[in-house]
């Protein structure tokens, strides 16, 4: 469920100050109109949503399996395009060193609860 909250938050977030947390992250943020929208979008309707899903899938026992199983996919798909990152275009600032031992960290979380026996 921690994630789920995680997730809701940034989404929120960006939904309604793309500008400043563009800014406040990766130290720079899109000039136009379409760039605020599709970063409205993608970093605040998409991860929201996203963190609706694993809110959804954690309420219950028999579906938590599937949530784990999707947040490994959707950080493990973050990872990689943060470690490419790294190696295309350079090193990364604080927040992107942040991001990525987040993500690590929560993928390596998820393996380890996927392995323990279920509870009610």
């Amino acid at each position: 469920m921690f994630n789920s909250i995680v997730f809701g938050l940034v989404g929120s977030a960006f939904l309604v100050f793309p500008q400043t947390l563009a800014e406040f992250t990766t130290g720079s943020a899109p000039s136009s109109p379409s760039g605020l929208m599709d970063m409205r979008a993608v970093y605040g309707g998409v991860v929201l949503g996203f963190g609706a899903v694993l809110y959804l899938l954690g309420r219950s026992p028999e579906t938590r399996r599937q949530g784990l199983l999707a947040l490994i996919a959707v950080l493990g798909g973050m990872a990689i395009g943060r470690v490419i990152g790294f190696f295309v275009d350079g090193p990364g600032n604080f927040f992107m060193c942040t991001f990525l031992a987040y993500e690590v960290l929560f993928i390596l979380l998820c393996v380890l609860a996927l392995g323990r026996k279920p509870t009610a």
